[in-house]
């Protein structure tokens, strides 16, 4: 990201993603969506779990209370 915004083009390092795995916390983040932005994560999910990312459907059901009581008055 840093490079992006500075305009400069260092090398980008090559991942095996087959040693990835991501937690995908679809619990509010993917609430109330636009159509077309919903359909572009889910490609993208797909396009990194073929190329061997490993997707996990991750919950933080216990946080929001918490972050609701104090997120946005803090």
């Amino acid at each position: 990201m840093d490079n992006v915004l500075s305009g400069e083009h260092g090398g980008a390092e090559v991942v095996d993603l087959s040693q990835v795995t991501l937690g995908v916390p679809k619990d509010r983040f993917f609430d109330d969506l636009e159509s077309a932005v919903a359909a572009a994560i889910e490609k993208q999910l797909s396009v990194l779990g073929k190329a061997g990312a490993k997707l996990v459907d991750v919950s933080f059901e216990a946080v929001w209370e918490h972050n609701d009581a104090f997120g946005f008055p803090v």
